[in-house]
């Protein structure tokens, strides 16, 4: 009896096949975007210490890697989701961006530690991801095609040129 798996490699199996692989992206992407909220947060909202009237070094620090580890973990849990039910199911198509979404917007619950927060946003990061999957087939911009120089004809000899008009 054949096994669902069978025949689908979940580990290592070249550059870019791997999920690990494809997951970095997206982590980089979520730890940027992370590192740009926490700062403009602490910049608009500064975290103000008991006690204290200005935001300390310390504080303002645990806010923004606060922030960038949780988007960078977003970024890769939508990345592995999406990723792994590929290789389970065989298929590249929108129903993995739809498990990769609702991955990642679980996370969000979990930080809230509040389950109906949780549910609504991997509802909707599930509905979002699958439709820009289903509408445009990727989430990366198409890299236009590489530009071709034309190829000059080669430099005459003049001396050869020099010969023949005398």
């Amino acid at each position: 009896m054949a096994t669902p798996t069978e025949g689908v490699d979940l580990g290592h199996s070249g550059a870019g096949d791997n999920c690990i692989d494809k997951a970095m992206p997206f982590a980089i992407n979520g730890a940027v975007a992370g590192l740009a909220y926490g700062s403009f947060a602490c910049c608009f909202l500064p975290p103000v210490m008991k006690g204290t009237k200005s935001p300390m070094v310390g504080e303002v620090l645990r806010v923004i890697s606060a922030n960038t580890i949780f988007l960078a973990s977003v970024g890769t849990a939508f990345a592995l989701g999406a990723c792994t039910t590929a290789k389970l199911r065989n298929k590249d198509d929108h129903w993995n961006a739809v498990v990769g979404g609702m991955a990642a917007g679980s996370l969000f619950g979990l930080r809230a530690r509040r389950l109906p927060l949780g549910l609504g946003m991997a509802s909707f990061l599930g509905l979002c991801c699958g439709a820009v999957k289903l509408r445009f087939g990727t989430y990366l911009p198409q890299l236009p095609a590489p530009v071709r120089l034309p190829k000059f004809p080669p430099t005459p000899n003049l001396s050869d040129s020099d010969s023949k008009s005398h």
